[in-house]
């Protein structure tokens, strides 16, 4: 071999980018050292490895005959930090092998293959890793998630190879801290390996409450996983176990935790969002706020039993209300001027202020998808306000440009548009800032700025409008223009620009008919612009007169298209009716009649009735011709809203003409116009008042002073009114009626607010029920409300529904009350007080058998349920069950039997009656 030649021949074909030459180098060095090349023999270049993947795969070929080093050297790539310790090595690679290796194994690789392995330390204990990432990249390419694979399934042998040993090390006795590696990565493996890795390391952390904080982090990750890969009904389940987890961790008084599970919350909140979930997205926005509102307000986790009380009744979606007065206001907007007043003067928490900030843009959001704009811009009032109580710097500015533009957006749903346009003229002016420093923001800026536009054409200032949406165009097209990915902006943008030239007496066809060339294109690269493109096309058709057929094309064209997406999905059916719609502009009855029966034919029931009642609603107010329309919608209706919506509607034709419309009604009926038609109208509205009254105390007083609505003549009304609510409510306000007119108004709400403090107390904290029990003692222990919580115990609350009986059991003794919420407080306290009271001689089988089910509504970890299952057997026994107590026993398991061996003879020398337990179990 001539070194010379080799040597120059490899400093002729290296890269001059290369990024490891040195280990190149000292690869390909070793090798023509163990394998000289003859550069005598023609081609002798070819045996020159020029890259660390070909060095690699030529030792393998020397050295590695049966395929063990390469399974062995990928082993190491899924090591975290500096790298894996030994074992855990041997661990994931027997794994990966598929049988188990051991010390011999690594030895083996690292003698042979060992330039390619550093050997490094990490706390005080040796560890293994790859020698560079190109490397590890080629032994595993890396792992690309997408919606329908989101985690390597690989990785879930990883993890289940590194929890199994961790398990082993504990039950060996080992303290969880003492594997450093696998405490300080375990988590990252599990949350890597999606479900089956949160599983392992639940299991894990039920030996070990140390690993809870990982588990509620893992949760978390894996959640955020699949929202990175667009499954957010996916991401739900985990993410709700982190907030489980957190809770019970921020009862530790630990900021960190509690702030987690505000994070935690808000990200609920906007996943249900993105499921299409609106209520639910209220309410867990509303849990973040609070949690948030609370870290900034007091700097501590020290939660109220105000808020607190909000927050379980802001997950009661039906009718949350306690029935008692002075709790009313809780019920009403949480929102008001000056509420953070006293966190802006205490100054600091300037991180909690602008997650707070944040939280409270999202639930504004929240609040305008589910239909209530006035909350939503309450929200997005205090946003602002939060957001001027930060420090003025740069990295506060985009959140407060975030801000003010979701409040101008609130403001325009609620009809306040020169609020919103000072709003987002102030929004414009900060992204403007950004934009200048930072283009990333230009787009925001672009999005402000159309949406200024847009206020102003419902100002009718159609000169202001023109202006701000060519600014807004010109922007997304430099962007588009530079980079291609924001094609679908500069659409919007166009599209937003041609609505303005239409306020201007303009066509607007030439914006509009780029952005449905854009989109076009868009839409055969990636069907998700399928929508965006039906929109445009049903805009461009607006912009023609009448008698210009390409008008009709374009709405054809976008019928076409929303007929293809409601087949697919019918959250499309509404805007399919729009489009068709628009067909009716054109004279063309034939083909609109047409279009209207293709799209008839496709969709039954509920969907048939929507198409209809939008065909209805365009129409002339007292057209007789939509009659039969309503006639058909009517048929095929089924849900009470939709039910509700349409006899609204043809309510509104009716009052035009009412004596034409009756008498056309009964010609295509058959039969008279029907009661909800003619209804009187002042005991409709009298109703509906009632109805949507926004709590039982308000409602009940509503009923009180409109005794009208009690009489016969409102029960057309009445029935009217509770279509406009889900059927259990509108079961609800019927029986309450009917009770009203027997027993009185005051006396038929009894049950009502009853079942109310019930389910509050049920659902609330710990801190909460406390209060509560003070308060409303009598009623809570009354037959009916224990009544009440039993059929509650059969439902999925059933776990705490027991507790809220066990607790209630517990409130005729003070003492012992006393003891089981410090207990609730401080849950790993609760084996301690347990053991205390069973060997206490005065102590009853109910009041232990109550402590017990609250100990075991806090169990954190398997040790504690059985500890406490235990103490409930001893309990039942006590209470004169023995032979429900020996089915209890016989269905334990070996493992349950040994700690319960544990604890029964101290208890069996006060209790004799638990003696035969002990035979049971086999204690000597």
């Amino acid at each position: 071999m001539n070194p010379e030649a080799v040597a120059a021949y490899i400093a002729e074909k290296m890269s001059p980018t290369e990024s490891k030459p040195f280990l190149l180098a000292r690869v390909v060095t070793d090798q023509l050292r163990e394998h000289p090349v003859d550069t005598g023999t023609p081609n002798w270049q070819d045996n020159v490895n020029l890259s660390i993947e070909s060095a690699f795969e030529a030792d393998l070929q020397w050295v590695d005959p049966d395929g063990l080093a390469e399974p062995m050297l990928t082993a190491l790539t899924w090591g975290y930090g500096a790298g894996f310790p030994e074992e855990e090595w041997i661990a994931v690679a027997s794994a990966l092998v598929g049988r188990e290796l051991g010390r011999a194994d690594v030895t083996r690789v690292l003698y042979q293959l060992g330039r390619y392995v550093i050997q490094d330390s990490e706390v005080g204990y040796a560890v293994y890793r790859i020698a560079h990432q190109t490397l590890a990249d080629h032994l595993r390419p890396p792992f690309r998630p997408d919606e329908r694979k989101p985690f390597d399934l690989m990785a879930v042998r990883v993890a289940a190879a590194l929890t199994e040993r961790y398990a082993l090390l504990l039950d060996s006795g080992l303290p969880p801290t003492q594997p450093r590696y696998l405490l300080k990565y375990v988590w990252r493996h599990c949350a890597a390996a999606g479900q089956e890795g949160l599983d392992g390391l639940r299991s894990l952390s039920g030996r070990s409450p140390l690993l809870i904080p990982d588990l509620a982090l893992a949760s978390a990750l894996v959640a955020e996983m699949f929202t990175r890969v667009h499954r957010p009904a996916d991401a739900i389940e985990p993410l709700l176990s982190a907030v489980e987890l957190y809770e019970v961790l921020a009862k530790s008084g630990d900021h960190a935790h509690a702030a987690d599970r505000a994070n935690a919350l808000d990200r609920l909140g906007l996943l249900h969002r993105d499921v299409g979930a609106p209520l639910q997205a209220v309410d867990y926005g509303l849990r973040a706020v609070l949690a948030y509102r609370e870290l900034v307000e007091t700097g501590s986790v020290a939660v109220t039993a105000t808020d607190t009380l909000t927050k379980t009744l802001a997950s009661l979606h039906e009718r949350p209300e306690v029935g008692l007065a002075q709790l009313e206001p809780l019920r009403k907007p949480l929102y008001a001027s000056g509420a953070l007043s006293k966190a802006r003067a205490a100054g600091g928490h300037h991180t909690y202020l602008s997650h707070l900030g944040d939280a409270l843009v999202h639930l504004s959001d929240h609040y305008s998808s589910a239909g209530k704009p006035l909350d939503g811009h309450g929200c997005a009032e205090e946003a602002v306000a939060t957001v001027r109580g930060l420090r003025t710097s740069q990295g506060y500015l985009p959140l407060r440009a975030k801000a003010f533009s979701t409040l101008s957006r609130r403001c325009v749903e609620i009809g306040q548009l020169e609020e919103a346009v000072r709003v987002a003229r102030s929004a414009a002016v900060v992204y403007g800032r950004l934009a200048s420093a930072n283009t990333a923001y230009r787009t925001d800026l672009a999005k402000v700025l159309s949406e200024l536009s847009a206020t102003y054409q419902d100002l009718g200032d159609a000169h202001s409008a023109l202006r701000y949406a060519r600014r807004a165009a010109d922007i997304q097209q430099q962007l588009a223009d530079d980079d291609s990915t924001y094609r679908p902006q500069h659409a919007a943008t166009l599209i937003n620009l041609s609505k303005a030239q239409v306020s201007n007496n303009k066509q607007g066809v030439r914006p509009a008919q780029e952005a449905v060339r854009i989109l076009t294109a868009l839409a055969v690269e990636n069907p998700v612009h399928r929508p965006s493109l039906a929109a445009a096309l049903l805009h461009l058709s607006s912009c023609y007169p009448t008698e210009n057929r390409r008008g009709l094309r374009a709405a054809q064209d976008a019928v076409m298209q929303y007929l293809d997406l409601a087949t697919e999905n019918v959250v499309f059916v509404p805007s399919l009716g729009d489009a068709l719609i628009s067909l009716e502009r054109y004279d063309s009855p034939d083909l609109v009649a047409a279009a209207w029966d293709q799209a008839l034919g496709e969709f039954h029931g509920d969907h048939a009735a929507t198409l209809l009642l939008r065909r209805c609603t365009a129409a002339e107010p007292g057209a007789l011709h939509t009659i039969p329309w309503f006639l058909a919608a009517l048929n095929n209706a089924t849900s009470h809203p939709l039910v509700a919506q349409l006899h609204e509607v043809a309510r509104r034709h009716h009052d035009i003409g009412r004596d034409s419309w009756e008498r056309r009604w009964r010609e295509h009926a058959r039969e008279p116009a029907p009661a909800w038609l003619t209804v009187d109208r002042t005991l409709l509205r009298e109703a509906v008042e009632w109805v949507f009254t926004p709590t039982y105390v308000t409602e009940k007083q509503y009923l009180a002073d409109h005794p009208r609505l009690l009489k016969a003549e409102a029960d057309i009304a009445v029935a009217e009114a509770a279509l406009q609510v889900d059927e259990q409510e509108a079961e609800r306000l019927q029986a309450v009626r009917a009770s009203a007119n027997v027993v009185g108004v005051m006396a038929a709400y009894e049950p009502v607010l009853l079942a109310g403090l019930v389910d509050t107390f049920i659902a609330a904290p710990v801190e909460v029920q406390r209060q509560l029990l003070a308060e409303h003692r009598d009623q809570l222990r009354s037959p009916e409300a224990q009544s009440l919580i039993g059929s509650r115990s059969q439902a999925d609350s059933r776990v705490l529904a027991e507790r809220a009986m066990s607790l209630i059991v517990l409130s005729e003794d003070e003492e012992l009350l006393d003891l089981a919420f410090q207990a609730l407080f401080l849950p790993a306290e609760f084996p301690r007080v347990m053991h205390e009271l069973a060997l206490s001689p005065e102590i009853t089988g109910e009041a232990l058998g109550s402590m017990a089910v609250c100990g075991l509504s806090s169990a954190m970890t398997e040790n504690e349920q059985s500890i406490m299952a235990c103490y409930l057997v001893v309990a039942i026994i006590l209470s004169g069950g023995e032979n429900d107590a020996w089915r209890v026993v016989d269905a334990t398991n070996g493992k349950e039997r040994a700690l319960w061996r544990s604890l029964i003879p101290e208890i069996a020398h006060v209790h004799p009656e638990i003696e035969r337990m002990r035979d049971w179990l086999g204690v000597g």
